[in-house]
């Protein structure tokens, strides 16, 4: 009775180890507050991969101005977080918040922290559960656009060339250099300028020079594309009959 204790933050409490009349020592643990204003989230990407979502255009930083600002400035990114669970798939739009100090000793790479604000009001009963302490997610990354990129499905990569047509459909191999791969697209840094014609199946025998008789293949190219645009991580936006619950909409 002679003891109030008022949390800085909104919270909602977790294990509780006193009782009452209980005393209590300096630096003893009395009870567990989550803070439900917002939810932080950690993931692991390879520095391979971490490296596409950096933004430096002026390709110099020195060490005074490698701040969290800073930080937050190169690493212009958005996030989903998605409840790895098959039964009750939900997702929540997040922001980048920083990084840590130092890379996983076995896996060599690198932890970055995201956040998702107001969780609990972004409840729909039976469709998006609260995001609880403990919960196992996956983090999805989305990095600036890059415009402007020549884009073919990945398995069209034989080494270090691909199959195309000539004006005359015949089928000629020519070299090109990947700047990376994705999903089930690469891009490709050199060798294609965008427009030509690319053989997607796998010639067998690839004889250069033979006749080809081509379909277009509408369907992997529609795919293609939307792995590449981000357009299939966009979070639905809420209906009339769950808008009461539903403060997150989609930004794509």
């Amino acid at each position: 009775k002679h003891t109030e204790i008022r949390a800085p933050f909104h919270c909602r409490i977790g294990t509780v180890t006193l009782d009452v009349d209980q005393y209590v020592g300096t630096g003893q643990d009395l009870f567990e507050a989550y803070n439900i204003d917002l939810v932080e989230v950690e993931a692991q990407a390879p520095m391979s991969e971490v490296r596409r979502l950096i933004q430096n255009e002026s390709q110099t930083a020195s060490l005074e101005e490698f701040s969290m600002q800073r930080v937050r400035d190169v690493f212009n990114v958005r996030a989903v977080v998605e409840m790895a669970s098959s039964d009750m798939p939900a997702r929540w739009e997040a922001r980048f918040m920083r990084v840590r100090e130092s890379l996983d000793l076995q896996t060599r790479s690198l932890s970055m922290v995201v956040g998702v604000d107001d969780p609990y009001e972004q409840v729909i009963p039976g469709i998006r559960p609260p995001l609880l302490q403990g919960t196992y997610c996956r983090v999805t990354l989305i990095g600036q656009a890059r415009p402007n990129q020549v884009i073919i499905p990945r398995h069209t990569v034989h080494g270090s060339h691909v199959y195309v047509l000539d004006d005359e459909q015949r089928l000629r191999k020519q070299p090109v250099d990947v700047a990376f791969v994705q999903g089930e697209f690469a891009v490709i840094r050199n060798g294609l300028t965008g427009g030509e014609k690319l053989i997607v199946s796998d010639p067998a025998p690839a004889v250069e020079g033979m006749l080809i008789d081509p379909v277009a293949d509408d369907e992997l190219l529609d795919r293609v594309v939307t792995d590449a645009s981000g357009a299939d991580l966009a979070l639905p936006t809420a209906t009339n009959q769950d808008q009461a619950g539903n403060t997150g909409g989609s930004d794509d």
